[in-house]
């Protein structure tokens, strides 16, 4: 700014060099300190809000584009693309077991987990708006699937997914919802055309409130935190880290190649 308002090219590589020594350091920070220096900490601020804005968009762009590239594929060719990049996981943080089936879906779905802790049966010692659970499937500006766990003693014994909650979920945007536990209402969970996991069905539930939203949930030996990335199918659902993402799209290609000519060579014998 000086320079700009002087002209004085001299001056102002002078001044440069005495900043650089421990002296010019110590003021510096003496001057950021101070009352005079307000108006740069608020255009630094400015600034600094300014960057990580443009920069939460720009992931949130790339990370849609990944997301729309992975619903090519299945849960198992992705799974076998994050083996070639990172070598074996602990299954824990990797995909679902068996325990959890698929009662409700057309193609494999890719979206970003919103979870929450609910409690079916019995009346909890606490609770929170269930509302939050729905608010923060309506914040993301990212597909999501909405994951609620049964923390009950008797896990499953109490539906937690019904179609009101699958056509209240896809309104905000859910593209997917994942029960740890039991749902009911399949016929109108299908009719508001929302894909559903879940390890049972059951007709009934009690007192049904939500404790807790936002934490980690284990769904069918599977750990879920919110915000992480997962795709679905018929054959569970598959984690993948945020930091492989991208790269487990381009193996995801490869894996589906080297398959289908094996199994087109397999075919001709």
């Amino acid at each position: 700014e000086a320079l700009q308002n002087t002209g004085d090219q001299e001056h102002f590589e002078k001044s440069s060099e005495e900043l650089g020594e421990p002296d010019g350091v110590a003021k510096i920070v003496a001057f950021i300190i101070s009352d005079d220096a307000s108006y740069l900490k608020g255009s630094i601020i400015t600034r600094w809000f300014y960057c990580r804005k443009q920069l939460e968009k720009e992931l949130k762009m790339d990370l849609l584009k990944i997301i729309n590239e992975l619903k090519k594929y299945d849960s198992a060719t992705v799974q076998n693309a994050m083996i070639l990049i990172r070598g074996y996981s602990d299954e824990s943080a990797d995909y679902s077991g068996p325990q959890l089936k698929c009662y409700h879906l057309k193609d494999p779905v890719v979206g970003i987990a919103v979870t929450g802790k609910v409690c079916p049966l019995y009346e909890p010692k606490s609770k929170i708006e269930f509302m939050e659970f729905y608010d923060n499937i309506g914040k993301s500006e990212l597909p999501v699937f909405g994951i609620l766990m049964d923390v009950e003693k008797n896990q499953g014994r109490a539906a937690i997914i019904g179609d009101v909650m699958a056509h209240m979920a896809r309104s905000l945007g859910a593209v997917g919802m994942i029960g740890a536990g039991s749902i009911r209402d399949l016929p109108g969970i299908i009719n508001a055309d929302m894909p559903v996991w879940g390890t049972g069905k059951v007709p009934g539930h009690g007192p049904f409130n939500l404790i807790e939203t936002q934490t980690e949930v284990e769904v069918a030996g599977l750990k879920i935190n919110s915000g992480d990335l997962l795709i679905g199918d018929t054959d569970g659902i598959t984690r993948v880290p945020l930091d492989i993402a991208e790269e487990t799209v381009i193996k995801s290609q490869e894996v589906r190649e080297k398959e289908t000519k094996s199994i087109s060579a397999y075919k001709s014998k």
